[in-house]
């Protein structure tokens, strides 16, 4: 609800009519709250660089959330370039046409193209889409160019595809793609690198190694219930018992499968799959 009706459409109508240098205070305040609420549904304080990311779409490793404070030049100046020719059927040529004076320096800062000084020379292209772009692309830019290796890779890692189909997914019971608020809040702010743990020894006696505060080793650690091994074995399980209830006489783990190695590249190996083939399944969590 909060990335799709109570943010940033609320204010689409005011962003593309209203001259954006007047309502900047309004904007940032809007902002505010946008954050205010994320940090309430996490129950984690954001800093600086998460806040920015959050205001990223899905498919850039953000939240979803979008910041009208940022957007409000490529809006404004987009709506002005679209219906530039319904207007100027409308008024007769001695009446002024809106001025966009003082948005397009607020569109050069956003987007840090500073030839956006003129709507002529605005691309006939030119949307608030594709403006919204170049402002998204600006902005991991500047989050790539601020952060350690650590944040990179993470980053970076988010825009691989379907990194994010789990914020877009209806959370639908029946679907099983719901999840809890605490899972969900860990999730994010993990996405959007917000400490979590105590940096501290790691608590599961099957591990030698240390936690850190921002979960890394909880995705590897070597207890059977986290997310590497539990998770691997929960799903291989899962497979194995719907074969099994199928009749297709399912084997976990089953060797030989590669000649001249001892590997075991199948975790459920099914001899007879559909016209008598044989079927491996491997399973995969990243």
């Amino acid at each position: 609800l909060l990335k799709h009706c109570y943010s940033f459409p609320k204010l689409s109508y005011c962003l593309r009519a209203c001259d954006p240098l007047h309502l900047q205070d309004s904007y940032e305040a809007f902002d505010a709250s946008q954050i205010e609420s994320l940090s309430l549904i996490l129950g984690h304080q954001l800093n600086d660089a998460s806040i920015q990311q959050s205001f990223l779409p899905v498919k850039k490793g953000g939240a979803g959330l979008r910041s009208a404070k940022q957007h409000s030049a490529a809006a404004f100046i987009a709506s002005a370039s679209l219906t530039r020719h319904i207007v100027d059927a409308i008024l007769p040529p001695h009446i002024a046409r809106r001025s966009l004076r003082n948005a397009f320096p607020l569109l050069q800062r956003a987007t840090g193209n500073s030839t956006y000084t003129d709507l002529d020379l605005l691309s006939p292209e030119a949307t608030q889409r594709s403006l919204s772009i170049e402002i998204d692309n600006r902005t991991h830019t500047q989050l790539l160019d601020a952060s350690d290796n650590r944040a990179k890779a993470r980053l970076r890692s988010l825009t691989l595809p379907h990194a994010g189909d789990w914020i877009d997914a209806i959370p639908s019971a029946a679907l099983n793609l719901n999840m809890d608020s605490r899972s969900f809040g860990t999730a994010m702010c993990y996405r959007l690198g917000i400490p979590l743990l105590p940096q501290i020894e790691c608590p599961s006696p099957l591990c030698d190694y240390e936690q850190d505060e921002f979960g890394d080793h909880g995705m590897h650690c070597n207890d059977d219930n986290g997310v590497r091994a539990g998770r691997h074995d929960r799903i291989r399980d899962r497979i194995y018992d719907e074969a099994q209830h199928a009749s297709l006489n399912p084997t976990k783990e089953f060797p030989g499968l590669v000649p001249g190695s001892l590997s075991r590249p199948a975790d459920i190996n099914v001899p007879h799959w559909i016209d008598g083939r044989k079927l491996a399944f491997d399973v995969s969590v990243t």
